[in-house]
């Protein structure tokens, strides 16, 4: 009994000891000793301004005014800033070498994460901690945190090297997490009243999300959770020169994979419901392929998702069908364009009219996303049953077979119907070399279906046309890959008739000196015109490959237009038997158009009675400068508009000879 009282007053004294080396104990005499070890693990100056230590079964340590420095060169002095950091730690488990804090919370935290013009981040730390031995670490003390909450946080992302700057403040956040700290094994996860601003020189962009709620099963990393909330996010600003209003009213994800967005993006409402199935264990669980089944709805758009997803390869790789019954590309770019209304122009006068001026480049500089290829390989069917355009017009039957690999895009039997006709061919595109191929076919469109689609009621009846084109290029930009094109392009016109009045006033003259009733006939009747080129190194030359025959007149032209330097160089020659009259004092042997392709010159050897045919030359030159996608639009613009000339006369037409269009299709084209 007397030893046992003996013991008791040991531990007694051991205690009250104890109790008294915490009551006194000043941790603050550690401060200096906590910044040096701070300062050995990372090369950067660490600064606390107090510390303090509350006792309980729990004691709490308090920090307050704790800063790092920023890495030499940096945009401020200190990397990071906290206004206030506590920690309470269980006090048992430190007896079996077990470190619990049962939660941390941090007030006023100010990160800033930067990169300097060679790449480099601030959070690459010129000293590296020291690892430690495996003995050392089996002796190590697990570290379990049950939660982490922080208030008034603010994250600063600076790239010198891009010249874009982001940053995002939360009033409030809390993470529960259960087990050690490294295994980030969340349970429940939220976040209140974030601000995220993104700016650059093209985008200035500020995102608003009122609260997101995440309760999970697992480690965070492989996205074992069982419901997802976003509540009110907004988006607002400008991205690329473009307005961006989006407004997230309801995001909700849960275990099993059902989804159900409510949004909206400049005014147009936004629906999507389904599944994304195989989230849950993605990463940790060894689940690799995600099957989603979404029904979409909004901004014009509306159709079915049926993807699967295999993040099990890198990049990921998607495979299934989208289908569309139909889209609105108006509604989608956020505006809507008013359909051409114009009629077709009538002559004012017989005063010759100037080459229009030069303007901007035909095709534009902006750098093609080539790098967008990379993110992901991919073989999936998209089928579009209708596409309502800007202006009004309509695409059906839209099918894109998408085979992406490597960077490597391969859309192989790609089709769409559009005002009456088909355009079917294949397009490849490599992201490495930047290089892009096009071949296809434009079948059963006419001039009377495209002039009507576009409102020039009356201007041309019939004129079947048909296109065909092989190309391939490389560049980083449009007008790149213009200069460097290689292959061949061919469009061809069957008969049709055109009407007199529609066309310009020197075309008019001319139909008039050639043939006095012309006044009274309101149709001219184009048999045949084509437009053959055989491009090299982004240089389209022909030889006798661009054609015309009408009722009235007929001619070829030969010469070259340079898609790099943007401007034509062509030599327009009359039929010698279309032009032979009384009263012709000298035969035209030719029309020179030159200059650039948004304005060029027409000069005469004669008189102005081939100006409207010259015009028309350089409106199938244009045409086909622009990839053929309008051949009407060509022929029009000459016979309608006429250039710049130098002298005037008229003639009567006699018969043309020879099948000038059969010789235009055939040159350069192997049999």
């Amino acid at each position: 009994m007397k030893a046992l009282k003996i013991v008791a007053a040991i531990v007694a004294v051991i205690v009250i000891g104890f109790v008294a080396f915490i009551l006194t104990f000043d941790i603050g005499k550690y401060k200096g000793l906590i910044e040096q070890q701070a300062k050995a693990a990372t090369g950067r100056d660490v600064t606390i301004g107090t510390i303090k230590m509350g006792f309980s079964l729990t004691p709490n340590i308090v920090l307050t005014d704790v800063s790092m420095a920023n890495a030499p060169g940096g945009s401020r002095p200190q990397m990071l800033i906290v206004k206030t950091i506590s920690a309470q730690a269980e006090l048992m488990p430190l007896l079996s070498n077990q470190v619990n804090i049962t939660k941390i919370t941090m007030d006023g935290a100010d990160v800033l994460l930067e990169t300097d013009r060679a790449g480099k981040g601030n959070w690459e730390f010129p000293v590296k901690p020291a690892q430690p031995s495996e003995a050392a670490a089996g002796q190590s003390s697990a570290l379990s945190v049950g939660s982490i909450e922080g208030t008034n946080m603010k994250v600063v992302v600076k790239d010198a090297k891009a010249g874009t700057e982001t940053d995002a403040a939360v009033k409030s956040m809390s993470m529960k997490l259960v087990g050690p700290m490294q295994d980030m094994n969340v349970s429940n996860f939220t976040m209140n009243d974030m601000t995220v601003n993104q700016r650059d020189a093209a985008n200035n962009v500020q995102a608003t999300v009122a609260k997101i709620a995440l309760e999970s099963n697992g480690p965070l990393a492989a996205i074992n959770f069982k419901k997802l909330d976003v509540e009110s996010a907004k988006v607002v600003g400008k991205n690329g020169g473009a307005a961006v209003n989006a407004e997230l009213s309801k995001l909700t994800l849960d275990e099993k994979g059902a989804l159900d967005l409510t949004a909206k993006y400049n005014g147009e409402d936004i629906r999507a419901k389904g599944t994304i199935a195989g989230l849950q264990g993605l990463k940790g669980g060894g689940k690799k392929e995600l099957p989603m089944k979404l029904a979409l709805e909004g901004m014009g758009l509306k159709g079915d998702v049926d993807l699967v997803v295999d993040a099990g390869q890198t990049p990921a790789f998607v495979k299934g069908t989208i289908s569309i019954p139909e889209f609105d590309a108006a509604k989608f770019a956020g505006g809507n364009a008013a359909p051409a209304t114009g009629t077709a122009p009538a002559p004012a006068n017989t005063a010759p009219r100037p080459a229009a001026a030069a303007s901007k480049t035909m095709f534009s500089t902006e750098p093609l996303p080539w790098e967008s290829l990379d993110g992901t390989n991919a073989d999936v069917k998209v089928s579009i049953g209708t596409v309502k355009l800007a202006d009004g017009q309509t695409i059906a039957n839209v099918v894109l077979p998408i085979k992406l690999n490597k960077g490597v895009l391969a859309m192989n039997g790609a089709s769409l119907q559009m005002i009456g006709g088909t355009i079917a061919g294949d397009v490849d595109a490599n992201a490495s070399s930047k290089a892009v191929a096009i071949r296809g076919t434009v079948k059963g469109l006419s001039a009377e279906t495209l002039a009507k689609a576009y409102k020039l009621t009356d201007l041309v009846t019939q004129g079947p046309i048909d296109v065909a084109i092989d190309l391939r290029g490389a560049g980083a930009s449009p007008k790149i890959i213009a200069g460097s094109l290689n292959g061949s392009f061919l469009a061809t016109m069957g008969e049709s008739r055109i009407r007199t009045d529609a066309m310009g006033p020197m075309a008019a003259q001319v139909l008039a000196a050639i043939n006095p009733m012309g006044n009274k006939d309101p149709y001219t009747v184009a048999r045949c015109a084509v437009t053959n080129f055989q491009l090299t190194n982004g240089v389209a030359n022909t030889q006798n490959g661009v054609a015309m025959v009408t009722d009235k007149m007929s001619f070829t032209a030969s010469g070259k237009i340079d898609l790099a330097q943007e401007r034509v160089d062509m030599i327009v020659k009359p039929d010698a038997k279309s032009l032979v009259g009384s009263g012709l004092t000298k035969l035209v042997s030719q029309v020179k158009v030159s200059g650039p392709m948004t304005g060029p010159n027409i000069s005469l050897d004669a008189a102005s009675t081939v100006a409207g045919v010259a015009g028309l030359a350089v409106g199938i030159a244009g045409g086909a400068a622009n990839g053929g996608g309008n051949i009407l639009g060509g022929i029009a613009g000459g016979l309608f508009g006429g250039g710049k000339t130098q002298a005037a006369g008229g003639a009567k037409a006699a018969e043309p000879a020879g099948d000038i269009c059969a010789t235009a299709r055939a040159w350069g084209r192997k049999s």
